[in-house]
This record gives structure tokens, C-alpha cells and sequence, in this order.
């Protein structure tokens, strides 16, 4: 019964998080890949890396994110 239980609530949490939007802006982008695999791993789906401060926010103009994970000096628009 309890390994059902857990089962069920790794389930239940998991598609609660695949319904968010992650934008991951690192400069590095194998950081920023590397995180992405951590939050995938965690439940979460639909996630999106850019490289640059200027990739993120043309991201921003078109897409709809529920998150911003970002390093704060990036290349060409930071802070």
C-alpha cells in the first residue's frame, strides 16, 4: 500500500510540474543544460535554454514563461 501511495503522489506531483514554462538564461549554456536536466529529473517538462541576455528576452517577447532562472551578468543585456 505505501509503495502504491508513493507511486501515486511522484505521479501526481510530476504532472503538476510538466505544466510550468522554465527559461534558463546562462551564459554557459552546458550550465544552463545541466540544470535543465536537473529540474527535468525533478518533473518538470517544458523547459528552454538560451545563451545570451538578448535570446532570452526575444524568448520572453514571443513565449509565455512561469519561471526565469538567469545569471545575473550576461552577455549583451544583463542585471
Amino acid at each position: 500500500m505505501q509503495v502504491v501511495s508513493l507511486i501515486y503522489i511522484t505521479r501526481m506531483s510530476e504532472t503538476i510540474l510538466s505544466k510550468y514554462k522554465i527559461l534558463i538564461a546562462d551564459a554557459d549554456k552546458r550550465l544552463g543544460n545541466v540544470l535543465a536536466t536537473m529540474l527535468k529529473s525533478m518533473g518538470f517538462s517544458d523547459i528552454t535554454v538560451t545563451a545570451s541576455g538578448s535570446e532570452a528576452l526575444e524568448q520572453l517577447k514571443t513565449n509565455h514563461f512561469d519561471f526565469l532562472i538567469t545569471e545575473w551578468n550576461l552577455e549583451q543585456i544583463d542585471g
